[in-house]
């Protein structure tokens, strides 16, 4: 008999099994259930075993462009051969999978394939469910024979190549930047345990520190000045003891403010926190004597000055313009 493609599923806890027997199959078989039985067949594309497993293959020959016997579940392979494939045999998961009296021939790329996990956390292990002993053979065009991949949680995986059964022994997988873990395989081949952990170092924060802006040395690191009508006599130029009017105050302001102006200076980038300090101890002791001659005028004053130093410059609006073009 011929058929173009197969699916049993047959569960084995109710009792029954469905045996197939000296059937051709030219495309591919799926296998759900401990209860299915495939014997003296011929199957073209491969065989797909689900997590319910597949019983029983025995006396078949298979053939398959990727993998031959692709398993999720307990599988028993006897006296089969599989033949041309580019995997022979590729198992998924920790699973009950036994091999007698068969042979993997001309695999282009590996005979038997297993990929399983365990937890990276110290005393952990998982124990290997694969029967292969020495009544089976293997022939591989290029690649391992076997190749066991073992994942352990974020570490990089653990491939245990052309070694069946395991050699005992520890394996250490590092992380690149920082962290350790070590595998042992115990004495049986079969068990790996995690025996050593070492945490990575503690991350320090990748975000850059805030570049803060040197401050200028505040009124506690200048000189004391003693303020008052004397000392703002002076600062203004004016000749202490004279009387002067607020009109007269103001020019002299004027007259001071033309002369210690920070804009006004020659090398305005290199200009020096003193004489930003002069400036403002001329622009006090204005305020100072015009509070004492006319105060709704001081008010006023006070408001425009305020108001002027939050604005840039003339000349400072120039060189800004100058460098963005």
């Amino acid at each position: 008999a011929t058929l173009r493609d197969l699916s049993i599923t047959c569960d084995v806890t109710e009792g029954h099994e469905v045996l197939i027997r000296g059937v051709t199959i030219r495309g591919r078989v799926a296998l759900n259930g401990l209860g299915c039985r495939l014997q003296d067949c011929e199957v073209m594309h491969g065989i797909e075993v689900s997590g319910e497993g597949g019983g029983l293959i025995k006396s078949c020959d298979i053939r398959g462009r990727g993998i031959g016997i692709s398993i999720r579940g307990p599988l028993a392979l006897h006296d089969s051969k599989v033949t041309g494939c580019n995997i022979g045999i590729a198992i998924y998961g920790v699973v009950p999978v036994q091999l007698q009296r068969s042979s993997l021939e001309a695999c282009r790329a590996a005979g038997i394939v297993q990929h399983c996990q365990m937890q990276a956390n110290a005393g952990d292990w998982v124990e290997l469910a694969l029967e292969l002993d020495d009544s089976n053979s293997i022939e591989v065009l290029e690649g391992p024979s076997t190749d066991i991949r073992v994942e352990v949680g974020t570490y990089p995986p653990l491939n245990l190549t052309d070694e069946w059964p395991l050699t005992p022994g520890s394996h250490l997988l590092e992380k690149p930047r920082g962290g350790k873990i070590r595998i042992d395989i115990d004495d049986d081949a079969l068990t790996l345990s995690v025996t050593e952990i070492e945490a990575p170092p503690e991350k320090t924060s990748g975000r850059k520190k805030k570049w803060e802006r040197p401050q200028r040395a505040s009124g506690g690191d200048r000189e004391v000045k003693a303020v008052g009508p004397a000392w703002a006599h002076r600062e203004l130029g004016l000749t202490e003891g004279h009387l002067f009017s607020a009109q007269d105050v103001r020019a002299a302001y004027r007259r001071r403010a033309r002369e210690v102006h920070p804009d006004k200076q020659q090398r305005i980038s290199s200009v020096a926190p003193a004489v930003v300090d002069q400036f403002h101890n001329l622009t006090e002791a204005y305020e100072t004597l015009l509070q004492i001659l006319d105060p709704d005028a001081a008010c006023a004053s006070i408001s425009s000055t305020q108001a002027a130093n939050r604005r840039p410059s003339q000349h400072a609006t120039e060189r800004t313009a100058k460098r963005h073009r």
